[in-house]
């Protein structure tokens, strides 16, 4: 007897996954011209069993609405519309761009190119190493005191500093500006 109500209970409970269908965009198209007309009733009873294995587009969806004004069945395509969100979308929906040719790819690689050269200067010069066994002696007289290349590697710090012209290794305060 336990060994009848074992097997029950699995055949129970992958009977959903079996009586499942999984149809694409188009088949459910074909699905919903042989259930038009059909009760409300009938439709959402045959659409509880349906999966949809590509993603409906909001328009598609606005026109099956239209075609089955019953709520039950409405309620249904809802319910398919939003399981499958995350699908991807039939290929037949999808724009498909031709990809570029030579001048173009070249023109975009120029551009790329130009905007890396033109952006990495900017960036700031994060290379600087604070030194702190002059950490006490900074706060004690307001400046801070770094080691090796200071500023963004174009002298605009090293200017403020007390030595202009820095070496590596050699401590520069730079004064606080007020």
């Amino acid at each position: 007897m336990r060994k009848w109500v074992i097997i029950l209970f699995f055949l129970g409970t992958a009977w959903p996954a079996v009586a499942d269908k999984a149809l694409s965009v188009d088949q459910m198209e074909q699905l919903l011209i042989k259930l038009h007309g059909k009760p409300d009733g009938k439709v959402s009873g045959e659409l509880e069993d349906v999966q949809l294995a590509e993603r409906v587009s909001p328009a598609r969806l606005a026109r099956w609405e239209a075609d089955f004004p019953g709520k039950r069945t409405q309620e249904e395509l809802i319910k398919l519309a939003d399981m499958s969100a995350f699908l991807n979308p039939p290929a037949s929906d999808v724009l498909r761009d031709p990809p570029p040719d030579a001048n173009t790819e070249e023109r975009m690689m120029a551009l790329a190119e130009d905007y890396v050269r033109l952006t990495t200067v900017r960036l700031p010069n994060f290379y600087d190493a604070r030194d702190d066994s002059l950490r006490g002696h900074a706060f004690a007289s307001g400046g801070i005191y770094l080691r090796g290349v200071s500023g963004d590697g174009h002298g605009r710090v090293a200017e403020r500093a007390s030595n202009p012209n820095p070496r590596p290794g050699q401590h520069h305060r730079i004064q606080r500006a007020a």
